[in-house]
């Protein structure tokens, strides 16, 4: 059989039993390149070839009906993908939260090809062959293994022999682990997704079972639902981060009421408390309230807690970012105080942006909305959030698009972090003494005027200050009389006041030519 999947960077196929993303120009070259051969699909998947000549075939155990050479379409299923002799890959330019990640190890890439999606600026076509040396190597090592075995049962009369000594032969299953945290008594429990069973009974005994008849999936979820269902009792005590950019919460649950959603675009921010801190955050995200410009400056903003920091172990050395609550893409907020909280790296690439990549991509490709609402998670009079809850709910479909509830925590490996005040070091393997004696010389601790650090808006503006001209393309700055100023698109073109340092820290880079 020909296998058809679509993954993103990270090999990710699903979440939620629900498909990461889906761009209808895929669907447009699957069309084409099945031709007039069978499509072999299940019930989650109708929707996307409705409206296409493609001779399709809906079956929930379509993966073990297919020949050969007829393809099947494959996204919310754990599938024995070996059974396959083709698997045609069309790679999302994003990443995205993930419950399976695709196993290709067996196969070697053939192919590629690069083209423009409706929704996705890139994606990738790739054609992958089994490896049959492998398999074979695989056939010779099982078979000699076997004859092994064997030979030891026929030699059980010899004196060396221990009568007490079993063989056991494992075969391997693919399962998902899903990770799922009760919030009042920190529980962990992991889920597995299996195949299903080749025994219609047993399909329909589990197709009983399944909450939503809209999402046939064989994955089987056992998850601790929380017990209070509002979001503003969450004990962030009980959150203690174990490795995992994300936990999922309330059985992927959102706690949106019916009065909360609404088809009608809208964003919403909470004032700053009497910290400093940011608050709620939620919005109706629509076309229509989406950015149509590239992001804009936001080194102006000191949110509390906030320190310019280097680890030389983390992507892009810098531990803190100022993190969107409502990421950009979505809302397109620029330098918005009351949006912006110091999160780490990991929170910001790891944690946040496959679920603002998610539904950006969501809104996109249906002109649909999504509740989306980001609560910063504060303990006490820490100025550092521990991390931030995020939910999305799809309106149009009631959530048959997009529907989560994760925690991310506001952490990095390797790293321990004083939330009081924003002050780390490395640990572990990254106790790095280098590391942590530079951060105590070159630490700059400033919030703003509430945040309780040592610096304030009036300190930090009196000196320091200059004006420098940006390249929104190119990502570098130069003094207002460089020469590639004047080569410079308007369009392109933007005026900063603030620190050299404020600048790089927001991944500008100074210009070779005028070395600001």
């Amino acid at each position: 059989m020909i296998a058809i999947v679509c993954l993103d960077e990270n090999n990710g196929m699903f979440f939620n039993e629900r498909r990461q993303s889906k761009d209808r120009y895929v669907i447009r070259d699957i069309v084409h390149m099945v031709e007039n051969n069978t499509l072999y699909i299940n019930e989650y998947s109708k929707e996307l070839f409705e409206n296409t000549p493609a001779n399709i075939q809906i079956s929930e155990d379509y993966f073990n009906q297919v020949s050969d050479n007829e393809y099947c379409f494959i996204e919310n299923q754990i599938v024995d993908i070996l059974k396959a002799k083709k698997v045609v890959v069309y790679r999302w330019d994003k990443v995205y939260p993930a419950d399976y990640k695709l196993p290709l190890r067996q196969y070697k890439l053939v192919s590629t090809l690069e083209f423009q999606g409706y929704s996705h600026d890139k994606i990738v076509k790739e054609v992958y062959e089994r490896n049959e040396t492998k398999s074979k190597l695989k056939k010779v090592l099982i078979t000699l293994f076997i004859c092994f075995v064997v030979v030891g049962a026929v030699n059980e009369t010899d004196p060396n022999y221990n009568d007490k000594a079993e063989t056991t032969v494992a075969t391997t299953k693919q399962t998902t682990k899903f990770v799922a945290k009760n919030i009042e008594n920190v529980s962990t429990q992991n889920t597995k997704a299996k195949n299903k069973t080749n025994n219609s009974s047993k399909s329909k005994n589990k197709s009983s079972k399944s909450k939503s008849s809209k999402n046939k999936t064989s994955t089987n979820k056992k998850s601790i639902t929380v017990k209070k269902t509002s979001y503003k009792n969450i004990n962030v005590k009980s959150l203690k981060f174990k490795g995992k950019a994300y936990a999922v919460i309330n059985n992927n649950k959102p706690y949106f009421t019916k009065k909360e959603i609404t088809k009608k675009s809208f964003e919403s921010y909470s004032s700053l408390d009497s910290l400093g801190r940011c608050g709620v955050a939620v919005a109706s995200v629509g076309r229509d309230i989406m950015p149509t410009q590239k992001r804009g400056a936001i080194g102006s903003v000191r949110p509390t807690g906030w320190h310019t920091i280097k680890y030389s172990f983390v992507d892009g050395k810098y531990l803190y970012n100022r993190c969107h609550l409502i990421g950009y893409q979505l809302t397109g907020e620029n330098a918005n105080e009351r949006n912006l909280i110091t999160g780490t790296r990991y929170l910001n690439v790891d944690g946040m942006l496959p679920f603002e990549n998610m539904v950006a991509d969501y809104v996109k490709e249906t002109n649909n909305h999504v509740m989306y609402r980001v609560t910063p998670i504060f303990s006490g009079s820490e100025l550092v959030a521990r991390g931030v809850l995020i939910e999305g709910y799809s309106v149009e479909d009631s959530g048959a698009g997009i529907e989560f509830n994760v925690y991310c925590y506001n952490a990095q490996p390797g790293v321990s972090i004083t939330y009081k005040t924003g002050d780390s070091k490395s640990t572990g393997k990254y106790a790095n003494t280098e590391d942590n004696e530079n951060n105590k010389k070159y630490s700059n601790n400033i919030g703003n005027k509430n945040s309780g650090t040592s610096g304030s808006k009036k300190s930090t503006s009196s000196s320091g200050k200059v004006e420098y001209v940006l390249n929104m393309n190119t990502h570098k700055f130069h003094t207002p009389s460089c020469r590639s100023v004047k080569q410079m698109s308007n369009s392109n073109k933007s005026v900063y006041k603030g620190t050299r340092q404020d600048l790089i820290n927001q991944g500008y880079d100074p210009c070779k030519i005028c070395n600001p």
